[in-house]
């Protein structure tokens, strides 16, 4: 049952994330970053999830005494691989950096203020207006405070508008650290369950290798074989043994790297529950290439990024434009000499040292002046710059295009290839396991004719229908990891594999009772206990409790949208999760849906009334895959 637990949860985590990723053809506000967030699904009658027992099998192989265990699974690790990588912790910070640079644009129309004391003090000789030389001393002191502004209106309002951007870009950094770390997470697990198999493959062949050495053994006594035969069956021995020592190490090593990405116990060997000949489909190998491309060019964050920092550099470059025809201004005090002159206070003195007559005094100079820096040759020098700047993102911009396209065309033909790998590896398995039995049933038998007795199988054939075997484990177990690697490759390149975990919980919910359902039969593996499996249709289907099918992306699903009239200085928050559109009319697209359901929402708005206190409604929403929805809140 435990089993069954987690591979049900896999389904749902993987199946919840593919769900995720835009369809051409969404709106340009919904580029930028304001899609809806995917939906519950309301449950409607037989789209429960089913279970059953299936006899796919596998020998789970056995640590060192001296190992210690850590079971995993693939939902953990990927749900691990947001949470405590440095990466992503890094990435995180660089977001509060760049938030606070943007709430300092914010308040750069406001004045600093200063506040303290000044002492002055003269004694010897001083020139007075007529040019007259005389001696004098006097003294005096003020203490008061002073708003000063220092600022250019050019970086007051462009700055915050090019914060903006860059925040917005940090921003989808972090998702593309979380997609590259989710996707080196999935990877590396992978590896340990291809290295797994191996190791459980190699010690199956040598279990069977001891055998056939004991067959040897006897046969090389009643003279039907040299004693050569038997030492060639020993030396395969040695070699298998060897084969299963670095399979042990490439699950060792695996396993540390994959510690060490999640930060958990690095002396613990980690223990995969799913069996290493689980196939994971996220996007079905019969989508079209030309389909795929348009999804990765609006969902990749790396072009989201470029885009924002493009739009930072043609902020900046409109603020070198326009810096020599709009003033500086300059506002301080003046009642004391700089560099931060007192503007209101109390001021005091007398001849001497003696302190006398406080009274309050208010001295305040503005200033406005035009600047042309180097005559205006340097605001020149600084447009060029700037304007270099904004075509360098803008190329960088056009250049990830092309490389994201690459990225999806490449995955695309590694994952068609590793499929067709999987279909001849699992016929490669199919008739070595059979040559190794029949060749190993067939072992002492023997024709006998006029004064002579003839093997029908010598050892030495045996031997190559093991290696033959061993081989075909490591050429199954490959092709499978190479056919889940290269998915989850392709789905990092269409842009949003990691956005699959947060929806885990809801999908739970969702899924009450199981069905009944009856798997096909799996392919063939090394002997062990059963692995329970999941079928769902809703579109996760387990195998025989080998290949877990993802519903793919297809024709047929299409997204909801959802037209919204409020306030102009309204939040929108969408399932508690804030919209960033702005203005009285709003359009949002949602993730792709199948057709025939219907998916709810909850819509809460705020904003300020003309008479200043915060007025909040919120409404239940139902949408549809295809049909557009009106919700105005200019109706209460």
């Amino acid at each position: 049952m435990l089993v069954r637990l987690r591979v049900w949860l896999l389904g749902l985590i993987l199946l919840s994330g593919f769900a995720s990723i835009p369809q051409n053809g969404a709106n340009e506000a919904i580029a930028q970053g304001s899609p809806l967030p995917l939906p519950t699904p309301i449950p409607t009658p037989g789209a429960m999830p089913t279970q059953s027992s299936s006899s796919i099998t596998f020998n789970a192989p056995s640590l060192r005494p001296n190992e210690k265990p850590l079971p995993i699974n693939l939902a953990t690790a990927l749900g691990l691989a947001n949470a405590q990588p440095w990466d992503i912790l890094a990435a995180s910070e660089r977001i509060r950096v760049a938030s606070a640079q943007l709430q300092q644009s914010n308040v750069l129309w406001l004045p600093s203020l200063y506040t303290g004391g000044v002492y002055q003090t003269h004694a010897g000789a001083t020139q007075s207006a007529d040019g007259a030389i005389s001696s004098q001393s006097s003294g005096a002191f003020e203490f008061g405070t002073t708003p000063q502004f220092q600022f250019a209106f050019t970086e007051a309002i462009f700055e915050p508008l090019a914060s903006r951007r860059i925040l917005q870009a940090r921003k989808a950094e972090l998702q593309t650290i979380t997609n590259d770390t989710t996707f080196s997470v999935a990877k590396i697990y992978f590896d340990v369950l291809e290295a797994r198999g191996d190791l459980a493959a190699a010690g199956e062949v040598i279990r069977r290798i001891n055998e056939l050495i004991r067959k040897t053994e006897v046969m090389a006594q009643e003279g039907l074989v040299p004693q050569v035969e038997l030492t060639r069956a020993q030396a395969q021995l040695a070699r298998f043994r060897q084969t299963e020592r670095s399979a042990r190490e490439r699950w060792n090593v695996a396993s540390a790297e994959l510690a060490r990405i999640l930060r958990l116990d690095p002396s613990a060997v980690l223990v995969p529950v799913e069996p290493p000949h689980l196939q994971i489909t996220l996007v079905s190998p019969e989508q079209p290439l030309d389909g795929l491309l348009p999804v990765a060019l609006m969902a990749r964050p790396e072009l989201t990024s470029y885009r924002a920092l493009t739009e930072a550099a043609l902020k900046r470059w409109r603020e070198e434009q326009y810096r020599p025809l709009v003033p500086l201004v300059f506002a301080r005090g003046n009642s004391t000499q700089t560099p931060d002159p007192l503007a209101f206070g109390v001021f005091g003195g007398g001849p001497g040292g003696s302190m006398s007559n406080f009274r309050t005094r208010f001295d305040y100079e503005v200033q406005v002046l035009w600047e042309l820096k180097n005559l205006g040759f340097g605001n020149m020098a600084a447009m060029r710059q700037r304007r270099a700047e904004y075509d360098v993102a803008k190329i960088q911009a056009y250049r990830m295009q092309d490389f994201v396209a690459r990225e999806v065309s490449e995955a695309y033909a590694q994952m068609q290839s590793a499929r067709d790998r999987v279909v001849m590896a699992e016929d490669e398995l199919r008739k070595a396991d059979s040559s190794a039995n029949d060749n190993f049933k067939g072992l002492g038998e023997v024709k006998r004719g006029a004064n002579l007795v003839i093997l029908v199988i010598r050892p030495q054939e045996a031997i190559a229908a093991e290696q033959a075997l061993i081989q075909a484990y490591y050429d199954y177990y490959g092709s499978v990891a190479d056919y889940n690697r290269t998915q989850f490759l392709l789905y990092r390149a269409l842009g949003n594999p990691a956005q699959a975990l947060p929806m885990l919980d809801r999908l739970l919910n969702q899924m009450k009772s199981p069905a009944d359902s009856n798997p096909p039969s799996p392919p063939p593996a090394p002997n062990s206990q059963p692995v329970e499996a999941v079928s769902n249709r809703n579109g996760v289907t387990n195998v025989g409790g080998n290949i877990v099918e993802l519903k793919p992306v297809s024709a047929e699903m299409s997204s909801a949208f959802l037209h919204v009239r409020v306030p102009a200085n309204a939040e929108v928050y969408c399932d508690n999760i804030k919209l960033t559109l702005t203005g009285i009319e709003r359009n949002f697209t949602s993730p792709p849906l199948p057709p025939g359901r219907t998916f709810p929402y909850e819509i809460r708005v705020r904003w300020m009334g003309p008479d200043g206190k915060l007025i909040e409604q919120v409404r239940p929403v139902q949408v549809e895959a295809g049909r557009h929805t009106v919700l105005d809140f200019f109706d209460h």
